[in-house]
C-alpha cells in the first residue's frame, strides 16, 4: 500500500499516515471470489407491472456481475447489473467497507440504479465484516414515467475454492475442495491435466511432469496422474 501526498506538484510517501491507515486495512479482507447472490425485483413502468425471481454471483475479481431475467411477453425483459466493490484505503471513500451498485433497465422503457443523482455504490457494511446478508432497496426511474421499483440480494458468503487432488496413487480428480481432499491437493483453480505431475517416459528417461507437458511438448509416454518416477520405471 502506497500512502501519497500532494507536495505542490509532487506526489510523496506519507510516512505520517501510513500507521493509522495500515491498522484500518488490517481490519479490512477483501476476498477475491465469486459471491452467490439470489433476490427478488418486482417494479411498475408507466401502466406495465412485472416481477420475478433472480439467481447469479457477483465475480468480485472483475466488480461486476450481470444477469438477464426475463418475465414474459414482448418488451418486459429486465437486465440486472450489479457491481461489489470493496474499499480498503482511505481516500477512496469516505470510508472503508464494502459498496454495492445495482442497475437495472426494462423493456418498458424504465432504468432504476441504488443512486442515480450521484455516485451510485451505496455502503451496505463496515469492516471488519464481509459483504454476506439481506439487502433491500426501493428505488425511482429518475425519468417521466416516474417508475418505481422494489429489489432485494442476498450476497451469500465465497464457496469454498476447489482444485486438483490426488486422492491415491495414480488417482487424480478435480473440483475437490482442500479439506475434502485426502491426499494432496493443488492449490486453488487447480486442474488434474495442467498442474498434476505424473511419470513421464522419454527415451529410456523418466520426468515428473504434467501430462499436457509429457505428450505435447515432450512427445513422451505419460503413465498417468499422480504417478512419479520414483515408482514407475520406463
Amino acid at each position: 500500500m502506497r500512502i501519497l501526498r500532494d507536495t505542490g506538484g509532487f506526489i510523496q510517501r506519507d510516512p505520517s499516515l501510513e500507521k493509522i491507515l495500515v491498522e484500518q486495512d488490517a481490519a479490512c479482507e477483501c476476498p477475491v471470489c465469486d459471491f452467490p447472490i439470489s433476490g427478488n425485483l418486482s417494479y411498475t413502468c408507466g401502466e406495465n407491472s412485472n416481477s420475478g425471481g433472480y439467481t447469479g454471483s457477483i465475480d468480485y475479481d472483475s466488480d461486476v456481475g450481470t444477469y438477464t431475467q426475463y418475465f414474459g411477453g414482448a418488451n418486459t425483459f429486465v437486465v440486472i447489473e450489479m457491481s461489489l466493490y470493496c474499499v480498503r484505503e482511505v481516500g477512496i471513500e469516505s470510508e472503508t467497507g464494502w459498496y454495492l451498485r445495482i442497475f437495472f433497465g426494462t423493456g418498458d422503457g424504465c432504468s432504476f440504479s441504488t443512486n442515480p443523482d450521484g455516485d451510485q455504490y451505496v455502503k451496505i457494511t463496515d469492516c471488519p465484516s464481509g459483504p454476506e446478508g439481506f439487502y433491500s432497496f426501493t428505488l425511482t426511474d429518475p425519468g417521466p414515467t416516474g417508475g418505481t421499483a422494489d429489489i432485494d440480494v442476498t450476497i451469500d458468503p465465497c464457496p469454498e475454492p476447489t482444485g486438483a487432488c490426488c486422492s491415491s496413487y495414480g488417482v487424480c480428480d478435480d473440483d475437490v475442495t482442500e479439506a475434502g481432499c485426502a491426499g494432496t491437493w493443488y492449490g486453488q483453480d487447480t486442474t488434474c491435466m495442467d498442474d498434476v505431475t505424473g511419470a513421464c517416459c522419454l527415451g529410456g528417461s523418466c520426468f515428473d511432469v504434467p501430462e499436457f507437458v509429457c505428450t505435447s511438448i515432450l512427445g513422451g509416454t505419460f503413465l498417468g496422474q499422480c504417478t512419479d518416477c520414483d515408482h514407475e520405471s520406463c
